[in-house]
């Protein structure tokens, strides 16, 4: 008898011994920070034409594997709660949407990567923000001087959804030419979130963006900055353009907010921008007052509102006065060969 009670001790002993340990080992990960708890999921092979690659992928579950509200002391802790709310506005705050068509190259993904890549620059953005990748179809003038163009750009759409088939992501492609305004609102019209990056296949990033900066001032000052745009240029005033126009560096409550710079300018551009999504809605509302339709190419459009109405239509560049270019320019449609086994070396960049 005595032995069997020495017996249910031990064994009690040891049950008591594990919730202990489990208990820590659940404190221990519940007061990780929050930028910490990325977790593997299973890699993806994607065949190509140099071999076999494994993508491999990570995700934060954190947001939605875990209550706002936990038992224990860590309701208290009133910075990792900030910080977990912040992390899930932020990654249902902003939509990516990318810009694509027909090139030289395709079906190769290597100028797509090298820009999508570049995301990682946008600091403070969402690793698992929304990214549209919207495809536009082809035109008669690729019909004509590409070979195989249709087939070409067929397997150009199938590889990026096989490439790009995370929760997140998303590819959504014409039968038919929509020209650059179209392909944007091919994409805009899937946005539910309140802020948009419009980007083009063929222009990196190619210096650091303080996204949670730019979204602080669109939340302080939403009167005043309605689009900022990334220059491919030096930031300096361009004398063909802006030369007489005196909007141009004008003084604003953004110049200088947050720790960033940002200046005034009438020039719009379809080139890499950050804006709120209802700004598309407003301009869409704008092209069919003026023109009954969506234009082919909206920049013009939008350059004649800027210059009539500068506080309104007008745009910021993101940066200092004599800033470098903080986008590059791949020149897509002027590229006829990337290096072997680019596409593989920039599948492996990804995050």
């Amino acid at each position: 008898m005595q032995m069997k009670l020495q017996g249910y001790k031990k064994n009690y002993s040891n049950v008591i011994l594990m919730i202990v340990l489990t208990h820590t080992i659940v404190n221990i990960i519940w007061r990780r920070p929050l930028n910490e708890l990325r977790f593997p999921v299973a890699s993806t092979s994607i065949n190509t034409e140099a071999g076999s690659v494994d993508i491999p992928g990570t995700t934060m579950k954190a947001l939605n594997d875990r209550p706002w509200k936990v038992e224990g002391d860590f309701n208290n802790d009133t910075t990792v709660l900030s910080e977990m709310r912040q992390a899930h506005r932020s990654c249902n705050e902003t939509t990516i949407v990318l810009t694509t068509n027909f090139i030289p190259t395709s079906p190769s993904l290597a100028i797509i990567n090298r820009t999508i890549h570049s995301i990682r620059r946008l600091k403070g953005l969402c690793p698992t923000a929304p990214l549209i990748i919207s495809v536009d179809g082809l035109n008669k003038e690729a019909r004509r001087i590409h070979n195989n163009s249709e087939p070409r750009l067929e397997e150009y759409v199938k590889r990026l959804r096989t490439v790009y088939n995370e929760t997140h992501q998303r590819v959504v492609a014409s039968n038919h030419s929509l020209m650059i305004t179209g392909t944007v609102y091919q994409a805009m019209d899937l946005v539910k979130t309140e802020f948009v990056y419009v980007i083009q296949h063929d222009m990196p990033f190619i210096q650091d963006i303080d996204h949670t900066a730019l979204v602080r001032t669109y939340d302080q000052f939403p009167a005043v900055l309605r689009l900022v745009r990334f220059n491919l240029r030096p930031n300096i005033q361009r004398g063909d353009l802006e030369g007489n126009n005196t909007c141009y560096a004008e003084e604003t409550p953004v110049n200088d907010v947050n720790g960033i710079s940002l200046i005034k300018t009438w020039i719009w551009s379809d080139n890499n921008h950050f804006t709120r999504k209802s700004y598309y809605d407003e301009m869409k509302e704008l092209f069919y007052k003026r023109h009954g339709r969506l234009p082919f190419a909206m920049e013009w459009v939008m350059r004649v509102e800027g210059q009539k109405n500068c506080s309104y239509w007008g745009t910021f560049y993101y940066g200092p006065q004599g800033q470098a270019p903080t986008i590059a320019h791949m020149d897509g449609r002027q590229t006829t060969q990337v290096a072997e086994n680019e596409d593989l070396r920039l599948r492996r960049w990804m995050r």
